[in-house]
Order: C-alpha cells, then sequence, then structure tokens
C-alpha cells in the first residue's frame, strides 16, 4: 500500500480517554516521518490547544484546527485561515453577551479565546483538556 498522508482526529483517537499519547501512537508517528509521510491532526480544538499535547509527546506536525477554519505548519504558523472579520467578532460578541442564551459560547482565534463563562463546566473541562485558558 502506498500512503501518501495520515490524518488523526484527537479525542478517542490520538488521545486515548485519559487525554493521553500511547508510547505506540507516538512510535507509530516517528516511523511516519522516518517514511517522509506527512502526520496531521485535525480538531475542533484550536491550535493552543494542541501545543502543549504535542510538545509532550515530541511530535512536529501540520494541525487543521477550529474545524478546519485554521490550518498551522509544523513551525506554527498559520498557512490558512477562514475566519470572521474583526467587526463581525465584535457584534457577534456583544450579541451572546447581551442574550439570554444560558450555555457557553467561545471565540476563538489561532492564539487567544474568549468565553463569557469560564465557570461553566463545558469551559473549565476545555480548560483542563486544552490546558489552556479563556479570557472574559
Amino acid at each position: 500500500m502506498n500512503i501518501r498522508a495520515v490524518f488523526s482526529d484527537v479525542d478517542g483517537t490520538f488521545l486515548t480517554s485519559r487525554q493521553t499519547v500511547l508510547p505506540g501512537t507516538i512510535e507509530a508517528v516517528k516511523k511516519l516521518e522516518e517514511r517522509n509521510i506527512p502526520f496531521t491532526i485535525a480538531t475542533g480544538r484550536a491550535p493552543f490547544g494542541m501545543y502543549p499535547i504535542l510538545d509532550d509527546a515530541g511530535i512536529r506536525c501540520h494541525v487543521i484546527s477550529c474545524s478546519g477554519a485554521v490550518i498551522m505548519s509544523p513551525d506554527r504558523k498559520v498557512i490558512y485561515e477562514d475566519s470572521i472579520d474583526r467587526e463581525t467578532a465584535i457584534e457577534l460578541e456583544s450579541f451572546l453577551r447581551q442574550s439570554s442564551y444560558s450555555g457557553s459560547w467561545g471565540i476563538y482565534t489561532p492564539s487567544d479565546w474568549v468565553t463569557q463563562t469560564p465557570e461553566h463546566p463545558a469551559i473549565v473541562y476545555e480548560t483542563i483538556l486544552a490546558r489552556a485558558t479563556c479570557r472574559r
């Protein structure tokens, strides 16, 4: 079989249910690297939520993040971004802050995370998973 690239989701695929990368997974990625087969993470998480995990595993790779809206190179430079403009983001944030929406929400950039409800259980859980911080 001629494998030209490998893409992996994160939760339950690249990471175990305990949010760790198995030694066998790290070894498999290193073998791909030895064979010059690109390995890419694809996730709904923001890039900053993946880097601590990749650093711990000693893996440098492309990261498709924010459900495809941002693609980062192995040296962590944005190589593709399809995002809303700043004015729209400000309007959206204002709307969410003033609405009676009772759930949690977050607005991500490649390097930042804004939420009105950092104490919400879903946000707390995500900060633990991503080893990231958010701001109000």
